[in-house]
Protein backbone atom coordinates (compact mmCIF):
# COMPACT_ATOMS: atom_id res chain seq x y z
CA UNK A 1 0.00 0.00 0.00
CA UNK A 2 1.59 3.61 -0.92
CA UNK A 3 2.11 5.89 1.66
CA UNK A 4 -0.81 8.11 0.59
CA UNK A 5 -3.35 5.08 0.24
CA UNK A 6 -2.54 4.28 4.13
CA UNK A 7 -2.74 7.89 5.25
CA UNK A 8 -5.81 8.22 3.36
CA UNK A 9 -7.17 4.58 4.89
CA UNK A 10 -6.06 6.16 8.53
CA UNK A 11 -8.10 9.11 8.08
CA UNK A 12 -11.01 7.51 6.90
CA UNK A 13 -10.87 5.11 10.44
CA UNK A 14 -10.52 8.30 12.23
CA UNK A 15 -13.51 9.73 11.12
CA UNK A 16 -15.82 6.57 11.44
CA UNK A 17 -13.80 6.56 14.76
CA UNK A 18 -14.96 10.32 15.62
CA UNK A 19 -18.66 9.88 14.70
CA UNK A 20 -19.12 6.80 16.40
CA UNK A 21 -18.34 8.44 19.17
CA UNK A 22 -20.44 11.75 18.67
CA UNK A 23 -23.40 9.50 17.93
CA UNK A 24 -22.87 7.36 20.52
CA UNK A 25 -22.73 10.63 23.10
CA UNK A 26 -25.46 11.89 21.53
CA UNK A 27 -27.90 8.54 21.94
CA UNK A 28 -26.43 8.22 25.63
CA UNK A 29 -28.92 8.76 28.56
CA UNK A 30 -29.01 12.35 29.95
CA UNK A 31 -26.36 12.10 33.24
CA UNK A 32 -27.58 11.44 36.82
CA UNK A 33 -28.29 14.02 39.41
CA UNK A 34 -27.36 13.20 42.69
CA UNK A 35 -28.66 14.95 45.83
CA UNK A 36 -26.34 16.66 48.33
CA UNK A 37 -28.13 16.04 51.61
CA UNK A 38 -25.66 18.50 53.25
CA UNK A 39 -26.48 21.01 50.67
CA UNK A 40 -28.71 24.30 51.98
CA UNK A 41 -32.42 23.88 51.76
CA UNK A 42 -34.41 24.60 48.71
CA UNK A 43 -37.57 25.28 48.86
CA UNK A 44 -40.48 22.97 48.59
CA UNK A 45 -42.06 25.40 46.50
CA UNK A 46 -39.51 24.65 43.46
CA UNK A 47 -40.40 21.83 41.09
CA UNK A 48 -36.41 21.24 41.39
CA UNK A 49 -36.23 20.72 45.19
CA UNK A 50 -34.58 17.51 46.69
CA UNK A 51 -36.89 14.57 46.67
CA UNK A 52 -36.12 11.45 49.38
CA UNK A 53 -38.28 8.82 49.21
CA UNK A 54 -42.16 10.21 47.77
CA UNK A 55 -41.49 13.32 49.75
CA UNK A 56 -40.61 16.56 48.82
CA UNK A 57 -37.79 17.89 51.95
CA UNK A 58 -39.35 20.95 52.92
CA UNK A 59 -36.82 24.57 53.65
CA UNK A 60 -36.08 25.12 56.84
CA UNK A 61 -38.68 28.19 57.17
CA UNK A 62 -41.55 26.16 55.93
CA UNK A 63 -39.84 23.02 58.16
CA UNK A 64 -40.41 25.85 61.18
CA UNK A 65 -43.59 26.86 60.22
CA UNK A 66 -45.17 22.99 60.08
CA UNK A 67 -43.46 22.70 63.40
CA UNK A 68 -45.22 25.63 64.78
CA UNK A 69 -48.53 24.69 63.47
CA UNK A 70 -48.30 21.59 65.28
CA UNK A 71 -46.97 22.83 68.68
CA UNK A 72 -49.70 25.55 68.56
CA UNK A 73 -52.67 22.92 67.99
CA UNK A 74 -51.32 21.19 70.46
CA UNK A 75 -51.50 24.73 72.93
CA UNK A 76 -54.89 24.75 71.83
CA UNK A 77 -56.04 21.19 72.87
CA UNK A 78 -57.75 21.55 68.90
CA UNK A 79 -57.97 17.89 67.99
CA UNK A 80 -59.21 19.01 64.68
CA UNK A 81 -55.69 20.94 64.29
CA UNK A 82 -53.77 18.48 65.15
CA UNK A 83 -54.60 15.90 63.14
CA UNK A 84 -54.84 19.00 60.07
CA UNK A 85 -51.11 19.41 61.11
CA UNK A 86 -49.97 15.93 61.46
CA UNK A 87 -49.12 13.47 58.65
CA UNK A 88 -49.69 9.60 58.32
CA UNK A 89 -47.93 7.36 59.36
CA UNK A 90 -47.70 9.60 62.80
CA UNK A 91 -45.63 8.31 65.60
CA UNK A 92 -45.47 9.83 69.32
CA UNK A 93 -42.90 8.96 71.18
CA UNK A 94 -41.15 10.43 74.80
CA UNK A 95 -37.54 9.89 75.06
CA UNK A 96 -36.63 9.50 78.95
CA UNK A 97 -36.09 6.69 80.58
CA UNK A 98 -39.51 6.09 82.56
CA UNK A 99 -42.26 7.89 80.11
CA UNK A 100 -45.42 9.15 81.07
CA UNK A 101 -46.82 8.23 77.71
CA UNK A 102 -46.26 5.11 76.07
CA UNK A 103 -45.10 5.20 72.41
CA UNK A 104 -48.22 5.87 69.73
CA UNK A 105 -48.81 5.25 66.47
CA UNK A 106 -51.48 6.60 63.93
CA UNK A 107 -51.74 4.83 60.51
CA UNK A 108 -54.45 7.34 59.43
CA UNK A 109 -55.87 10.93 60.13
CA UNK A 110 -58.56 9.46 62.37
CA UNK A 111 -55.88 7.65 64.78
CA UNK A 112 -53.71 10.47 65.68
CA UNK A 113 -56.20 11.53 68.06
CA UNK A 114 -55.55 8.58 70.23
CA UNK A 115 -52.00 8.96 69.79
CA UNK A 116 -51.23 12.15 71.31
CA UNK A 117 -54.21 12.09 73.72
CA UNK A 118 -51.39 11.38 76.37
CA UNK A 119 -50.18 15.06 75.53
CA UNK A 120 -53.17 16.81 75.62
CA UNK A 121 -53.85 15.27 78.89
CA UNK A 122 -50.81 15.93 80.29
CA UNK A 123 -51.97 19.04 82.56
CA UNK A 124 -48.19 19.78 83.39
CA UNK A 125 -47.37 19.90 79.71
CA UNK A 126 -50.30 21.76 78.63
CA UNK A 127 -49.58 24.30 81.98
CA UNK A 128 -46.10 25.51 80.78
CA UNK A 129 -46.59 25.22 77.33
CA UNK A 130 -49.73 27.19 77.20
CA UNK A 131 -48.17 29.94 79.94
CA UNK A 132 -45.33 30.14 77.63
CA UNK A 133 -45.77 33.04 75.07
CA UNK A 134 -43.60 31.71 72.29
CA UNK A 135 -41.40 28.60 72.36
CA UNK A 136 -38.18 28.47 71.15
CA UNK A 137 -38.64 26.50 67.64
CA UNK A 138 -35.83 26.16 65.53
CA UNK A 139 -34.72 23.67 62.79
CA UNK A 140 -31.56 21.69 63.48
CA UNK A 141 -29.17 19.23 61.66
CA UNK A 142 -28.64 15.69 62.72
CA UNK A 143 -25.12 16.74 63.93
CA UNK A 144 -26.32 19.30 66.39
CA UNK A 145 -28.84 16.81 68.02
CA UNK A 146 -28.79 17.24 71.81
CA UNK A 147 -27.88 14.12 73.85
CA UNK A 148 -31.87 13.15 74.69
CA UNK A 149 -32.04 12.98 70.67
CA UNK A 150 -28.68 11.77 69.69
CA UNK A 151 -30.53 7.70 69.28
CA UNK A 152 -32.53 10.01 66.27
CA UNK A 153 -29.24 10.32 64.37
CA UNK A 154 -29.07 6.81 62.84
CA UNK A 155 -32.64 6.95 61.70
CA UNK A 156 -32.49 8.40 58.41
CA UNK A 157 -35.71 11.25 57.67
CA UNK A 158 -37.46 11.99 54.92
CA UNK A 159 -37.78 15.51 56.33
CA UNK A 160 -36.17 18.01 58.45
CA UNK A 161 -35.74 18.15 62.05
CA UNK A 162 -37.26 20.79 63.81
CA UNK A 163 -36.50 21.54 67.82
CA UNK A 164 -39.34 23.03 70.37
CA UNK A 165 -37.71 24.19 73.70
CA UNK A 166 -40.20 25.05 76.39
CA UNK A 167 -38.21 26.21 79.60
CA UNK A 168 -40.45 26.16 82.34
CA UNK A 169 -41.11 26.61 86.24
CA UNK A 170 -39.37 23.36 87.96
CA UNK A 171 -39.97 21.11 84.66
CA UNK A 172 -38.25 21.96 80.76
CA UNK A 173 -40.09 20.35 77.85
CA UNK A 174 -38.29 20.06 74.63
CA UNK A 175 -39.46 18.30 71.55
CA UNK A 176 -38.17 17.22 68.01
CA UNK A 177 -40.53 17.37 65.45
CA UNK A 178 -40.19 15.68 61.94
CA UNK A 179 -41.63 18.56 59.24
CA UNK A 180 -42.62 17.04 56.07
CA UNK A 181 -44.00 18.98 52.97
CA UNK A 182 -47.41 16.71 54.02
CA UNK A 183 -47.12 17.96 57.93
CA UNK A 184 -45.54 16.57 61.08
CA UNK A 185 -45.30 12.78 61.33
CA UNK A 186 -43.29 11.94 64.16
CA UNK A 187 -42.94 13.57 67.45
CA UNK A 188 -40.27 12.97 70.02
CA UNK A 189 -40.48 14.47 73.84
CA UNK A 190 -38.27 14.85 76.04
CA UNK A 191 -38.89 16.17 80.15
CA UNK A 192 -36.46 17.65 82.27
CA UNK A 193 -37.50 18.11 85.84
CA UNK A 194 -35.14 20.57 88.24
CA UNK A 195 -33.90 19.24 91.41
CA UNK A 196 -33.90 22.00 93.19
Amino acid sequence: MSFNRKLKHLLALALSVIAAVACARDSAPPPTRSVDLNAPPISANKSDAPKIGSEIVPSDSDAVRAAKKWIDALRARDMQKLRDASAVPFEFRELVEHPKCETKRAAKSDDIDSAVECLVQDDLLMEEITTQTEPVTEPISEDNLPSWAASLKAQGFNGRLVQVRLPGNGVSYQFMLLATSTGVPRVWKFAEYDPN
